[in-house]
């Protein structure tokens, strides 16, 4: 059985990202648990060391994948797949970057760090582009890539679905929409054999375009 403290992280993630932080109050949090205020501040000190847990959290799952990134990627489906993860991860504490002028301003270690992780958003979606240009699977100068990397940034951070989609939230389908953006900024940038491969999976399920990357 799950602690009352995990319970009130998961909650207060769950509720976070579909609500925003700035929306849902410890009481909610609390409500929705079926606990007293009391039990959850038994616990933590208030929405501050809750965002801080979960930042925590959310820091140590991005550097953990981003571990895991040359053993797993070693084919073209490999990279859109292991993107969609990672995607999704940045999409289950999308809070962190719509509200993070109200949650870092009075924070300046977390918001160090928080910049630090943005960095490595960038860092990683370049790796990928480098890694991609390397295999021969898109053609882009460097420049490019750079500037790319950038772009993918901000679309996976900064997702507009994310923030409408309070009543009809869904985490799985938000992030492949967003793969799926990503996907068609880089598809004209492909290299035959790679159009060949990613044309080939849409014949097949032009429904679900992206059930190959995800």
């Amino acid at each position: 059985m799950m602690k009352t403290r995990d319970r009130i992280l998961q909650c207060s993630l769950e509720m976070f990202s579909q609500y925003g932080h700035v929306k849902v109050s410890t009481v909610e949090i609390a409500n929705a648990l079926e606990i007293s205020p009391g039990n959850l501040y038994y616990h933590f000190n208030g929405k501050d060391q809750l965002l801080t847990e979960l930042f925590y959290e959310y820091e140590a799952a991005i550097n953990k994948l981003m571990s895991f990134y040359e053993d797993d990627v070693q084919a073209f489906e490999d990279y859109w797949a292991y993107l969609n993860v990672y995607v999704g991860l940045i999409q289950q504490y999308s809070f962190f970057y719509r509200d993070m002028k109200v949650i870092f301003d009075g924070n300046k270690l977390l918001k160090r760090r928080f910049m630090r992780l943005v960095h490595n958003h960038h860092s990683f979606f370049l790796k990928m582009l480098t890694s991609l240009n390397e295999n021969s699977e898109i053609k882009m100068t460097e420049a490019q890539q750079s500037s790319m990397a950038d772009t993918i940034c901000l679309i996976a951070t900064n997702s507009l679905d994310t923030q409408l989609a309070e009543e009809d939230y869904d985490l799985k389908v938000i992030t492949q929409r967003i793969v799926l953006r990503i996907i068609m900024l880089v598809e004209p940038y492909f290299s035959n054999k790679s159009k060949e491969k990613y044309l080939h999976e849409v014949e097949l399920n032009p429904v679900e375009a992206t059930s190959l990357f995800s």
